[in-house]
């Protein structure tokens, strides 16, 4: 299968610049891997093998990623936010998706407080929170049908409940969406570890940490990330220590 890491930007040109600032690290770790950006913005990077461009969409929009853009010509990607940062290869993972077990493999979360603020009528509350930071995915029927699912799920999500998320800034969340809508699929879901992308905050990782998703200063952040690799390390605000 061919493979693709994606990144979307939209509305606002700093998006675009974290996603080609994310592309660079994801080249560094797996330059055999293609990057594409999804975008409504103009403007150009070397660490793109390719640019989608897509319609504009409102900011309160610009957290949904657009994946039913993703060229057909893939067979398997991973989607990261563009405030990310690939700090070890990710091989791995490609082969699990490509597995025929496997649609999609995510990180696990607790979820946000936020996510505990929204109404999810007939999902179990039992049922896992993921990252929306990052999506690994076998590019096939069933996996562009959730996306579908996604999109009108972050709609209806975002008309039942924006007056809920204006609290939180202009951009409505995706995550919440996204785990009704895999609950509603027909996708097989892999959970991975959480050194597979972390935001080095108040957790315990064992192993190489692979993504962050974080803000702030990245070479700094992954460099802490995996001072005492492999051994068990507690991360609290970005800085670790070893236990």
């Amino acid at each position: 299968m061919k493979r693709v890491i994606v990144y979307h930007a939209v509305c606002q040109k700093r998006y675009f610049e974290l996603a080609a600032q994310s592309a660079k690290s994801a080249k560094k770790q797996m330059a055999d891997v293609d990057t594409v950006l999804i975008t409504d913005l103009p403007g150009k990077s070397h660490w793109f093998d390719e640019v989608v461009q897509v319609r504009s969409v409102p900011l309160v929009e610009a957290h949904l990623p657009p994946l039913l853009h993703v060229p057909p010509r893939y067979g398997s990607g991973i989607y990261f936010d563009s405030d990310s940062y690939v700090c070890a290869p990710l091989h791995d993972v490609f082969e699990l998706i490509e597995d025929a077990r496997v649609d999609i493999a995510l990180v696990h979360t607790s979820g946000k407080r936020r996510d505990r603020r929204y109404p999810s009528p007939g999902i179990p509350k039992a049922y896992p929170h993921w990252r929306s930071a990052f999506i690994a995915f076998q590019h096939n029927d069933r996996v562009r049908e959730f996306f579908a699912g996604w999109d009108r799920a972050f709609h209806e999500h975002l008309k039942a409940y924006r007056k809920i998320s204006k609290v939180e800034g202009p951009c409505h969340p995706d995550q919440m969406s996204m785990r009704i809508a895999l609950y509603h699929s027909n996708v097989s879901i892999a959970t991975l570890p959480a050194n597979y992308c972390t935001t080095l905050g108040a957790i315990v990782i064992r192993g190489t940490v692979r993504v962050i998703a974080a803000e702030g200063d990245m070479k700094k952040l992954a460099k802490e990330a995996n001072r005492d690799a492999p051994h068990a390390r507690f991360f609290h605000r970005g800085e670790g220590t070893k236990i």
